[in-house]
């Protein structure tokens, strides 16, 4: 059983392209699984692939944001990177475990894999959404 984390903008307007999702997904791993979904359903896009390092990442595309299932953690960087990448960086991205675990970790440009490892130690703290 992996850990559902979540990765999506703080900003309402951002609308993630299902075709150009797809496109980068192909483009990073090639042995991608895509289900599509009807353009107005929830999930828009559903994926599943195995990562070089001998992971599995599936997920959900929605609107300003996807989840995703990890079973192995060195996966969570390479993804929450990956989606870092392809969204113009006007859009503030956070990375949260499911069950908020963990503080949301800022996904800016250059994070790196230690820096989003050392967000994971980070307890999640109420008091600063209040």
């Amino acid at each position: 059983m992996g850990t559902t984390y979540t990765i999506r903008s703080m900003k309402s307007d951002l609308s993630i392209d299902v075709d150009f999702f797809i496109e980068q997904l192909k483009k990073t791993w090639f042995n991608v699984k895509i289900y599509q979904t009807d353009s107005e359903a929830h999930p828009r896009l559903q994926w599943d692939f195995d990562t070089d390092e001998g992971g599995n990442i599936s997920g959900h595309l929605y609107q300003a944001g996807a989840s995703f299932r990890v079973f192995e953690n060195k996966s969570i960087g390479i993804f929450a990177r990956w989606v870092r990448s392809i969204i113009p960086p006007e859009y503030d991205l956070v990375l949260y475990e499911n069950d908020l675990s963990h503080h949301p970790i800022e996904l800016h440009d250059a994070i790196t894999y230690e820096e989003i490892e050392a967000g994971f130690h980070v307890p999640f703290d109420i008091s600063k959404y209040k």
